[in-house]
């Protein structure tokens, strides 16, 4: 397998995946912009061959609302057509069983997301 490459893109020409499992409220949107701006954008935006976001949409939309005109995102496109999907899936559910403890994620988590 190649190693991975990161290029910067504009975040308006990636395209949303019309079934993105994930949605994403007001307020995380106003926390994943909180989280840019004090982080950086440290988590690239994985694509399809032609530019469709397979994970992170709502990276992909906060970069928009603060006018970033650039992100790092990591070209996916090895992988078959019909696995996108499952790898969306499986972000979700690794991302549900790797929870933090409240107590943990309170004393890491910046005043924003409070």
């Amino acid at each position: 397998m190649a190693a991975l490459k990161i290029t910067y893109k504009d975040p308006c020409q990636l395209r949303p995946r019309a079934r993105n499992p994930r949605t994403h409220t007001a307020k995380q949107s106003k926390q994943l912009v909180a989280s840019i701006k004090e982080f950086g954008f440290i988590s690239p935006i994985l694509i399809d061959g032609s530019d469709g976001i397979i994970a992170g949409h709502g990276r992909a939309e906060a970069a928009k609302l603060i006018g970033m005109s650039d992100v790092p995102t990591v070209r996916v496109d090895h992988l078959t057509p019909g696995s996108d999907p499952r790898i969306c899936y499986c972000r979700q559910s690794h991302r549900r069983e790797c929870r933090m403890g409240s107590r943990t994620l309170n004393a890491r988590t910046p005043r924003a997301f409070g």
